[in-house]
């Protein structure tokens, strides 16, 4: 059946409680991949308790900050994703900014026939981890992966055609500055850019973005899974305007919806102040970063 236009800020009631108990249902392909990748990081060595000595280089002399605020999880759905991006061909060179340890860009190369997979990374800690990984993946892999420890905002993107950008704690003034760090004049090539929030209307037009659909991948910071925003490339800025509130949601992003809306009634007499606190600080200590690298 086609998908019914969506409001983006309507929250879908559940029928039943039982909702708030189901995870992203994970396909199978995705599950292997993700094994794959995950073999690759047992070659380099590489332990999850690393992500502690991580926490030093990001949050020095913040040490009441829980695991989660540093190490906010990653996509375990990839080729959810790149079916998102159009699928990745070997025209296609892809990017993710904020790629932490790699795992999204090694599976890119893994489950693709992408001329490139670039992994941009502010934090040291975490680009060397991903350096180690690829140099334990197969080397038609490593051939084709790339990984910087840069701020993107800086970066060239001229040659990136395919985005994705976790962009889950920004606030709206540093997802604008992505936006615009995307706009036809500073990545001329980009065709499709996926983004865990959705980007703020105002900088649609400056960028020739217009958001097409919401769909939804599997998260490690939501067993329920987390909506994705997927824009393309417009011919000319007044396109990014048109609709901008209204686009398709397909049936995994209302499916999502649903889990994530019961859950948030089982769960909305908690106090979430320290939840927000962390959120917020990590904002700042991400965009002081930025600015001053």
């Amino acid at each position: 059946a086609t998908s019914q236009p969506l409001q983006i800020r309507i929250h879908i009631a559940s029928s039943t409680m039982a909702a708030a108990l189901e995870t992203f249902p994970l396909p199978e392909e995705d599950r292997r991949l993700m094994d794959s990748v995950a073999e690759i990081y047992q070659l380099s060595g590489y332990k999850e308790s690393q992500m502690v000595e991580m926490k030093k280089s990001v949050f020095e002399g913040h040490d009441d900050i829980p695991f989660q605020a540093y190490a906010y999880g990653e996509v375990y759905s990839p080729l959810v994703l790149f079916e998102a991006l159009d699928s990745l061909g070997r025209e296609d060179v892809f990017c993710d900014l904020g790629s932490g340890r790699g795992q999204l860009v090694l599976a890119a190369a893994l489950a693709s026939s992408a001329a490139r997979a670039m992994g941009v990374e502010l934090v040291a800690a975490r680009h060397g981890a991903a350096e180690a990984a690829k140099g334990c993946a197969p080397q038609d892999v490593q051939d084709r992966v790339q990984f910087q420890c840069a701020d993107a905002l800086k970066l060239d993107l001229s040659e990136v055609t395919k985005v994705f950008l976790n962009n889950t704690t920004f606030n709206a003034e540093l997802s604008e500055q992505f936006a615009l760090a995307l706009s036809a004049q500073h990545a001329p090539r980009l065709k499709l850019l996926a983004t865990c929030v959705k980007f703020p209307d105002s900088a649609l037009a400056p960028s020739q973005l217009r958001l097409e659909r919401v769909t939804a991948v599997g998260a490690g910071w939501a067993p329920s899974g987390w909506p994705l925003f997927v824009y393309r490339r417009c011919d000319a800025a007044g396109e990014a305007a048109a609709d901008a509130q209204i686009v398709v949601a397909d049936e995994a992003a209302k499916q999502m919806l649903e889990r994530r809306s019961a859950a948030a009634r089982c769960t909305e007499a908690h106090d979430s102040s320290a939840e927000q606190e962390i959120a917020l600080l990590r904002n700042a200590m991400l965009a002081a970063a930025v600015r001053g690298s």
